[in-house]
């Protein structure tokens, strides 16, 4: 006798499962989140239920398991698929008797609905929007702006990187690399450049191998639309997005070109690999989220040179 396994999924839900467990999803568009519960994930959100499909899928480098109710038993208990199936009542089906099952290969990632994430996610004035979200107001001066974000995003003792882009690499450019406490009491905007990263001590090239921490990732779209504006709106549902599956969002800035700037708190392993997974589908940048830490970032008061307008801070939190 076989088992039925399309009646046990008919019957049974991924949701019902997992609320029989205590594990809480929370609601991101048309799917639902949570801590995978597989590996036991500390921080993030990388476990996936689509109720629609009544499917699920861990986008973690450390499980990228996923498939339906009956898989979700076997991966929480370490059974096998037919154990899983009787114990959640399987009917018998005439045919041969059930063999032990060879673990199937995980499906891959469930693709990204950019159209469908960037509508649920948009909505009329992003820059007002960002601003009233902001726990942080940017000044009524932007000029004052940039002390205002570093002072938010970065302790007073990391060095910092800032300059033009060409600033990097020779021995007197040990005078860009300052700590953050330094630049500060500069009496004005300093420089129109700064890198995501925090330095180590009298380095002078802004490079991968000088960078001794990255606290951030930055991210930024400059393909979804031609027009600027609804351009900026697009990124601005995109970040919208990434807050929803659990990247916390620090800074956005308002390039002057056609993008904004997106500063976040570096994720957890897991949830930046499942970004750089869908970077493509996602139209952003996955190098970006790596090189940021000493690539030349605009600062808010920096003149854009193709469109001769300033950067603006249009959101900042501590």
């Amino acid at each position: 006798m076989k088992l039925d396994f399309a009646s046990v999924n008919q019957r049974h839900s991924v949701e019902d499962l997992l609320a029989r467990r205590g594990i809480q999803l929370r609601p991101s568009g048309q799917t639902k989140i949570c801590p995978c519960p597989i590996h036991n994930q500390q921080t993030g959100q990388s476990f996936t239920v689509y109720p629609a499909e009544n499917r699920w899928y861990c986008f973690s480098a450390k499980c990228r398991r996923g498939g339906d109710v009956t898989d979700l038993l076997v991966a929480l208990d370490g059974i096998t698929k037919a154990e899983a199936a009787r114990i959640l009542g399987a009917e018998q089906l005439p045919g041969e008797a059930p063999k032990r099952q060879r673990p199937a290969p995980p499906p891959p990632p469930p693709r990204v609905d950019l159209a469908r994430l960037l509508a649920e996610h948009t909505f009329d004035g992003y820059d007002v929007e960002l601003w009233e979200e902001s726990s942080i107001r940017p000044d009524e001066d932007p000029e004052h702006d940039w002390r205002l974000m570093l002072g938010a995003l970065f302790a007073p003792g990391d060095v910092l990187w800032m300059g033009e882009p060409e600033e990097s690499g020779k021995p007197w450019n040990l005078a860009n690399f300052r700590s953050r406490a330094q630049w500060l009491e500069c009496p004005s905007r300093p420089a129109g450049r700064v890198a995501a990263g925090v330095f180590h001590p009298d380095s002078f090239s802004r490079c991968r191998a000088s960078v001794a921490r990255s606290p951030f990732v930055v991210i930024e779209g400059d393909t979804y639309d031609r027009d600027p504006e609804r351009n900026k709106a697009a990124c601005a549902a995109l970040f919208a997005w990434l807050r929803s599956i659990g990247l916390r969002q620090r800074a956005v800035i308002d390039t002057g070109g056609k993008s904004l700037h997106g500063w976040f708190d570096r994720p957890a392993d897991d949830l930046l690999s499942a970004l750089r997974t869908r970077a493509d589908a996602l139209r952003i940048d996955a190098g970006l989220l790596d090189r940021c830490a000493w690539s030349p970032l605009r600062l808010p008061g920096c003149t854009h040179s193709r469109t001769g307008k300033p950067a603006r801070l249009l959101f900042l939190a501590k």
